[in-house]
């Protein structure tokens, strides 16, 4: 809020490295990276290497440095790493061997430390479609018609169980499953 108004936000979805190969795209990102004020990357862990990451890093770092924005990442697929990877110290230095920090003239410190956030999109996705759904209907929709619920009940209650699951209808399994898998999606703080 500013002076008792709202203040104005707009956020940019600029293509991605496997996209920004795509010739006048690279022009569209390295715009929007230049008048930014801030800068949220999504990256997976099996996205980080390559050419085309390297010069979106580069072109990250290159706004960072003249313009001094804060820098959000999120480490997305992060239910996709092995168990004994998938510790809030590795999403850090993770993070931080992706985005190292950048020393400012004026002695300021840009960092990711504390702006690195473990995240799984999928996940949170099917939980946000089962939570307004089960709000606004009070019932899921019919599979047929709406294939996510498919893929909801499967992480919900495992590829054994979510046919049966449907079957049943039970809404207060369905609640439940919904704020489990949106809890696990991780989302809940980089939103706060």
């Amino acid at each position: 809020r500013v002076n008792g108004s709202l203040g104005k936000l707009t956020l940019v979805d600029t293509p991605g490295p496997n996209e920004a190969g795509q010739g006048h795209l690279k022009g569209v990102v390295k715009k929007q990276l230049q008048q930014a004020a801030a800068i949220v990357v999504v990256v997976a862990p099996t996205q980080k290497d390559g050419e085309a990451f390297a010069e979106i890093r580069s072109w990250v770092h290159n706004a960072r440095v003249h313009n001094g924005v804060p820098l959000y990442i999120f480490l997305n697929k992060f239910d996709e790493m092995r168990k004994a990877e998938r510790k809030t110290e590795n999403v850090a230095l993770l993070c931080r061997s992706l985005f190292p920090d950048i020393p400012l003239e004026d002695g300021r410190v840009l960092t990711v430390e504390g702006s690195a956030f473990p995240t799984c999109a999928f996940p949170a996705l099917l939980a946000n479609k089962a939570i307004r759904y089960l709000e606004n209907e009070g019932k899921l929709p019919h599979p047929n018609n709406n294939s996510w619920v498919l893929d909801f009940a499967e992480k919900v209650f495992g590829q054994l169980l979510a046919d049966e699951k449907i079957k049943e209808g039970n809404l207060k399994e369905f609640r439940a499953g919904s704020d489990n898998l949106w809890a696990q999606s991780l989302m809940e703080s980089p939103l706060n």
